[in-house]
């Protein structure tokens, strides 16, 4: 028989075992021309044990990777052609149902068929909304029919642009603090009104003057109202600036200071204002800013475009690109009015070159208003930034069919959460116009009219 010894390995040895092992494994990798901290080959396994990918499976996605983008952009080049004959006829038949459509309108304005307005207003407002005021507004009671010659929401805010009566003003200059001079101009009758009569003052659009807003301070000097237009500065005709200085959009200091001046003025008088377009939402931002102290007793906002980011910024803005273009426009005439003033901080060359809101805002408004670029300068200047209850009954005079203020941009919750705020919706008048009967009265002037005697009334009672 064998004597079997058996003999426990000491612990040493087997670290010398673990060694010869490592060492093994590092001259078999050396055969195979590896290093030992270097990559393993693709046909085998990796180092650290993860499996690699395999030279196909990389030849597949570098081929992915470099032929997916050329066929995307070959089908951009093949579909563009037919994206662009897409819009054409389209283009082709709104202009040839164009003219159907104004037709049809035309014979429903001579016939004499309208909408009457709808009203929106919040639950929560007082009862003396529809008691003491709305029920007193005689527009609100029958249907509005346009003028049949103007039938539709371009024709309408042509015609409100181009076919204003010849004012009768007298005007008024104002020094501000900053030593400019804003123009105000007064209703040729306004002398003749006692001391308390209601004091009504009119702002004027996004690139307008006093004599927009004519028909308006018309019909309220008719009413027994002292009335005013207040030209913004370096507007209108008669405004000279001395300084290189246009205020930015919902700047108020010019209009606190006419504020301030008129109410020290008339101390007896009640305070009202319209604000058309821009005008609005400056009046909208004057009433947030002072709230209570703005000393403005009742306010109507015709055409406001409400989310000025949305109407001028957002994906080319939701405003139609011919308006924003005749707006842009008429700017660059104020701008070139005063160029020898405004040179020394702007660059008028690229001022002139501009084609939209947005290109001017950051060649102008921007500089001269500290602003880094649009972006930040309408949101600053976006009237429902700061949206708040008014201290003060607001009416807004909308139309679906506004082409510079689309029906999509109308907050229709906020009428239905603030009690103080009323919005009349019409089916047509387009932008500012609200024309109706043949002789293209503005419907929204009496509108307006019949509100704030409305509320200065129930004020007094």
């Amino acid at each position: 028989m064998w004597n079997v010894r058996t003999t426990t390995v000491p612990s040493g040895c087997a670290a010398r075992r673990a060694d010869y092992s490592t060492a093994v494994d590092e001259v078999e990798r050396r055969e195979l021309g590896m290093k030992r901290s270097g990559p393993c080959p693709s046909f085998l396994p990796s180092c650290d044990g993860r499996a690699r990918p395999r030279q196909w499976q990389k030849l597949l996605s570098e081929t992915v990777l470099q032929v997916v983008p050329r066929l995307w952009s070959l089908l951009t080049v093949l579909v563009y052609p037919l994206k662009v004959f897409s819009q054409m006829l389209w283009s082709l038949l709104t202009v040839l149902v164009y003219p159907l459509k104004v037709f049809s309108q035309m014979l429903s304005c001579l016939f004499g068929y309208g909408q009457v307005p709808k009203v929106v207003f919040s639950e929560r407002s007082p009862p003396y909304w529809l008691d003491s005021v709305l029920s007193k507004c005689e527009g609100l009671r029958r249907p509005f029919v346009q003028t049949w010659w103007a039938p539709d929401g371009h024709l309408q805010s042509i015609v409100h642009v181009l076919f204003t009566c010849k004012p009768r003003y007298e005007s008024e200059y104002v020094e501000m603090d900053d030593g400019e001079y804003v123009c105000l101009d007064w209703h040729s009758e306004h002398s003749m009104l006692a001391g308390d009569s209601p004091l009504l003052i009119v702002l004027h659009g996004f690139s307008g003057c006093s004599q927009d807003v004519w028909p308006m301070v018309d019909e309220g000097a008719r009413r027994g109202m002292r009335c005013v237009a207040v030209n913004k500065r370096g507007h209108g005709e008669k405004s000279r600036l001395t300084k290189p200085k246009l205020l930015a959009a919902l700047d108020t200091t010019d209009l606190r200071q006419i504020m301030t001046l008129l109410r020290g003025r008339y101390p007896n008088a009640s305070l009202v204002s319209v604000g058309y377009s821009a005008g609005a939402g400056l009046l909208c931002s004057y009433g947030n800013q002072y709230g209570e102290d703005s000393f403005v007793d009742a306010a109507v906002f015709i055409s406001p475009g409400y989310d000025t980011v949305k109407l001028v910024l957002d994906d080319g803005g939701m405003m139609s690109a011919v308006y924003n273009y005749l707006l842009t426009f008429s700017q660059k005439q104020i701008i070139h009015r005063h160029r020898d003033v405004l040179k020394e901080r702007i660059d008028m060359m690229a001022a002139m070159k501009c084609k939209t809101i947005s290109e001017l805002t950051e060649h102008v408004y921007c500089h001269l208003n500290g602003y880094h670029d649009a972006t930040s300068y309408w949101a600053a200047n976006n009237p429902m930034a700061g949206l708040r209850n008014p201290s003060s009954p607001t009416l807004c005079i909308n139309a679906v069919d506004d082409p510079v203020a689309p029906y999509c941009n109308i907050p229709l919750e906020v009428f239905e959460e603030l009690p103080s705020m009323v919005l009349v919706l019409t089916h047509a008048g387009g932008h500012c116009g609200f024309l109706e009967g043949p002789s293209a009265n503005e419907w929204s002037c009496r509108l307006s009219a019949d509100f704030i005697e409305a509320v200065l009334e129930l004020k007094s009672s």
